[in-house]
C-alpha cells in the first residue's frame, strides 16, 4: 500500500507533468540547434570533427566560455544533435543531425499544452539569442541572464505560476512536512531563498497539515540583499503573524559558524534548486 507520501509525489510528477516536461527537453534542443548555428560552431563541425579546445580557438571564443561550451556540447552528444569521438584521448564532436522543427513551433505548442510554461520558453529563447555574445566575450553571462528586462521574467520563472518549477517547490514542501511531522518548535534556515516561490509552497502546505505550530522560526536566508527585502515583503504579505520569521544574509559555500549562526540553533536546513 502507498504511503501518503508516496501518494502525494505521485500527484505531482503525474503522467500530464512528464508529457508537457518532455516537449520542454525538446524546445531545448531545438534552441540548442539554433545556438550552433547562431554561433557559426554547426558550419564549422560540419567540415569535420574538432574538440572543445579546437573550436574556442578556430571560432575565437574567450577561455571564460569553455565550461558553458563544454556543457552544450556535451548536452548535444547525448542528445543526438553531435557526434563524438575519440582521437588520441582527446574528444570531438562533428554535426550529425540538421535542424528539424524550428524551436519557435515547438515554444507554441508547449505553450498551448501548458500555458504555465510561457515564462520558460519566453525566457529561453530570449537568452539562447545572446549566446553568440557570450561565447565571443562581448557580453558576461550575468549580464545576459540578470539583465534588469530579464529579472521579471525570472522571478515568475522561479514563482508558483510555471509548472516546470513549481513541480520542484511542491515536491520539495512535501519532504519537509513529512520529515517535520514529529518534531516540535523546529527552527529552520531557507538557504538560496532567492524569490521566495519554495518558501510559499512549504508554509502552505505546513498550514494545509495544520503543521505551522510546529515551527519555531522560518529564516528566510540568501546571498542576495535583494532578494532578502523581497523575502521579508513575501512574509508579511502572505503570512501576517502567522508564521514567526527572520531574514539573514547568508553564503552557504561558507562556514554558518562564522555568519553568526550559532551551533545547534538550526534543526532543519531547507533549501529547493540551491545546491547548483
Amino acid at each position: 500500500m502507498n504511503s501518503p507520501l508516496s501518494s502525494e509525489v505521485a500527484s505531482i510528477f503525474n503522467h500530464s507533468y512528464y508529457e508537457v516536461f518532455d516537449l520542454g527537453r525538446e524546445f531545448t534542443k531545438a534552441l540548442t540547434k539554433e545556438i550552433l548555428n547562431n554561433s557559426s560552431i554547426d558550419p564549422l563541425l560540419s567540415e569535420g570533427a574538432y574538440s572543445l579546445d579546437e573550436i574556442i580557438e578556430k571560432l575565437r571564443f574567450v577561455p571564460n566560455s569553455k565550461a558553458a561550451l563544454d556543457w552544450l556540447l556535451r548536452f548535444c552528444a547525448n542528445e543526438g544533435i553531435l557526434k563524438h569521438e575519440c582521437d588520441s584521448g582527446i574528444v570531438k564532436y562533428r554535426i550529425v543531425s540538421r535542424p528539424g522543427i524550428p524551436a519557435s513551433e515547438v515554444g507554441r505548442n508547449l505553450i498551448e499544452k501548458d500555458p504555465g510554461w510561457e515564462v520558460f520558453v519566453s525566457l529561453m529563447d530570449s537568452v539562447a539569442k545572446d549566446y553568440p555574445e557570450y561565447l565571443s566575450g562581448r557580453k558576461r553571462g550575468v549580464d545576459i541572464l540578470f539583465s534588469p528586462e530579464r529579472l521579471e521574467k525570472w522571478k515568475a520563472y522561479f514563482g508558483n505560476g510555471y509548472s516546470g518549477y513549481t513541480a520542484y517547490n511542491n515536491f520539495g514542501a512535501c519532504i519537509l512536512s513529512n520529515e517535520i511531522m514529529e518534531f516540535n518548535n523546529i527552527n529552520l534556515l531557507e538557504i538560496g531563498a532567492g524569490t521566495g516561490g519554495a518558501t510559499i509552497q512549504a508554509i502552505n502546505l505546513m498550514l494545509k497539515k495544520n503543521f505551522i505550530n510546529k515551527l519555531g522560526c522560518y529564516v528566510f536566508s540568501d546571498v542576495s540583499p535583494l532578494f532578502l527585502r523581497q523575502g521579508g515583503r513575501l512574509f508579511i504579505e502572505k503570512f501576517g503573524e502567522s508564521v514567526q520569521f527572520d531574514t539573514k544574509k547568508v553564503d552557504f559555500n561558507k562556514s554558518f559558524l562564522e555568519q553568526k549562526i550559532e551551533k545547534e540553533s538550526i534543526d532543519v536546513v531547507y533549501g529547493v534548486n540551491a545546491l547548483h
